[in-house]
């Protein structure tokens, strides 16, 4: 006992008389159990009542009510000191729900839908109720195509001009020598005779010294004819 002060304190960390020291009830009025920590059990709730104790190996037991958070979209409603659950998330209630307008796609980039993100569930909406919840992949537009682009045109071959033949000109048809038609000499003009007829004109003998008498004045003639172109 001589090397403790008269006015130890009495316990120890499990909040144990320290009947080692020699010490016994009851404690000196000097040895003030104020400035005793106690070392608290772990808290055990009336859900009834809605309330939780706890209590210390000194014998010492408070007993409070239950600090009720709200319920989140992530969380249940529970007590903030006893941790005790008296529900299940609510699903309408988001705490951090941000809004992200529609972006247009372009060839280089995706675009997206106009959605609604909270930040304490992790989940995405549709709509600014999150009454329709999707996923990530519906926010998102594809990228748009590429432009085509049309194929350079191929210069087409003049084609090689033919030589133009000429066309030849339509062998004429021979003609066919034509016979030379000779004059039709005039028919000799009878001189007709200036003697009377007389007697029977059906007589053979005056038929021919008829034709005697002409043949004789042609011959003559033609005498003449001829003696004069010589």
């Amino acid at each position: 006992m001589a090397d403790r002060p008269a006015d130890a304190q009495p316990w120890d960390t499990t909040c144990k008389y320290l009947e080692s020291a020699g010490m016994t009830l009851p404690v000196l009025a000097r040895q003030n159990l104020t400035v005793h920590d106690h070392v608290w059990s772990t808290y055990t709730t009336d859900t009834a009542a809605k309330t939780h104790t706890r209590s210390c190996a000194c014998g010492v037991a408070e007993t409070e009510a239950c600090t009720i958070t709200p319920a989140t979209c992530k969380d249940g409603s529970a007590c903030a000191v006893c941790g005790q659950q008296y529900g299940g998330p609510d699903t309408g209630k988001h705490t951090d729900l941000q809004h992200f307008p529609a972006v247009a796609a372009t060839t280089d980039a995706e675009g997206n839908k106009e959605y609604w993100y909270c930040g304490g569930c992790g989940k995405y909406f549709a709509d600014a109720a999150a009454a329709r919840e999707i996923t990530q992949a519906d926010t998102v537009t594809a990228k748009l195509p590429q432009p085509t682009t049309p194929p350079t045109a191929t210069p087409t071959a003049a084609p090689t001009a033919q030589p133009t033949t000429a066309p030849q000109a339509a062998e004429q048809p021979r003609r066919t020598a034509q016979p030379t038609v000779q004059p039709t000499a005039a028919p000799t003009v009878q001189p007709v005779s200036t003697i009377p007829a007389t007697g029977d004109a059906s007589s053979p003998i005056l038929w021919a010294a008829l034709l005697l008498c002409s043949g004789a004045g042609l011959a003559v003639t033609a005498y003449k004819k001829n003696k004069h172109r010589s």
